[in-house]
């Protein structure tokens, strides 16, 4: 996982702008220095573990996530992706309706954005993950105050109750992105496992490292080509 030891963090750039900073060691035969991410992550990784408890097939919109619920759970309705984007996204990090319809500004009413979030929150089961995890976070015996990502991994908050957060209001996010970093390197393990399966791969494909829940590739003209199917392959 890239990460910057001291100074000036590029890392924190904006994308468009950190892109252009990396270089391909193949840059004049024309190599480029590709990212590979997942288009809407977390809420995805929501939706897949909710049908998996209920025991159901998945059927969240495979192409564009906010977009497909426009078209949808709010067909007729005349809300945008955009708004569907910012509501679900801060919903995930803990916001508030007053906090989101600030976010809204004049767009929607007060009660359209409550009428909205509701609904959101039912689709996703936002209050019984909550729900969940705040009796997981204080009913425990080793004495840390912690919870489990999707995947057994422990996320500690003892930091948080240091710093006077309210971690009732963080534990959703917590969990999503700690659940979504595991489910984006299980996909980025079956991209290096190919590149590593011939040695003419590897030779034309240099994975750079992990940035968030991008993985950067350095990739020889000869094998972009091959971007399609390691896209693919990181989907299955």
């Amino acid at each position: 996982r890239l990460v910057c030891l001291s100074g000036a963090n590029p890392l924190r750039l904006k994308r468009v702008f950190r892109d252009k900073m990396l270089v391909s060691k193949w840059q004049k035969e024309g190599g480029k220095v590709v990212s590979l991410d997942y288009a809407a992550l977390e809420p995805r990784v929501i939706l897949w573990l909710n049908a998996i408890r209920q025991g159901v097939k998945d059927r969240s919109p495979t192409t564009d996530l906010y977009q497909g619920i426009a078209d949808t759970w709010l067909a007729g309705h005349g809300i945008s992706r955009e708004v569907i984007k910012t509501v679900i996204l801060s919903l995930l990090y803990g916001a508030s309706i007053g906090t989101i319809k600030l976010k809204l500004g004049n767009d929607m009413q007060h009660e359209q954005v409550r009428d909205l979030v509701l609904l959101i929150q039912e689709k996703f089961c936002l209050q019984e993950l909550k729900r969940q995890l705040i009796y997981e976070a204080t009913n425990n015996d080793n004495g840390k105050t912690m919870i489990f990502n999707a995947f057994g991994r422990p996320i500690f908050l003892d930091d948080v109750e240091e710093d006077g957060g309210n971690i009732s209001s963080f534990l959703v996010n917590y969990w999503t992105q700690s659940t979504a970093v595991d489910v984006a390197l299980l996909g980025f393990q079956k991209i290096f496992d190919r590149i590593n399966s011939s040695e003419a791969v590897s030779e034309w494909i240099r994975p750079l490292g992990v940035l968030h829940d991008a993985l950067l590739l350095d990739i020889h003209p000869m094998a972009l080509h091959l971007i399609p199917k390691l896209v693919k392959l990181a989907s299955e």
